[in-house]
């Protein structure tokens, strides 16, 4: 049972990706055939690959000399290019981490390393009116 669960993870895992490949090309090919001097309006997605709005449970670490502990954070979505996390901690752009991705209904998390590459602070006053 638990063999034809970890295929059906890996094969969920490559239409994934071939998605998003899919659409990054095809957004690749569009950027090029556009006018030199347009201008990204507020309007228009600038990302270069395919996202997937998701919240999946995520164990990370920050990479140091030290050994530092795990923190949990909940994914907001996810691509071949990276993933939006909600952390309760501030990080700065550059700083690099190990993740473990638990997505159910696997029996065995993904880990990847990743780098922090641009961060956006919620007010407090935006979480009490979401929460």
């Amino acid at each position: 049972m638990a063999a034809i669960q970890i295929g059906i993870i890996l094969f969920l895992i490559l239409v994934l990706i071939i998605v998003c490949q899919d659409e990054c090309k095809r957004r690749r090919l569009a950027r090029k055939s556009a006018k030199l001097n347009r201008f990204w309006t507020k309007d228009q997605e600038r990302r270069k690959c395919l996202r997937i709005n998701t919240e999946i449970d995520v164990l990370y670490e920050v990479v140091s000399g030290i050994k530092n502990q795990k923190r949990g954070a909940i994914s907001k979505n996810i691509s071949l290019g990276g993933i939006n996390l909600a952390l309760d901690e501030k990080l700065v752009p550059g700083t690099k981490l190990q993740v473990q991705l638990n997505i159910p209904p696997g029996p065995r998390p993904i880990f990847a390393q990743g780098e922090i590459v641009w961060i956006k602070e919620i007010s407090e006053k935006f979480n009490v009116e979401k929460g």
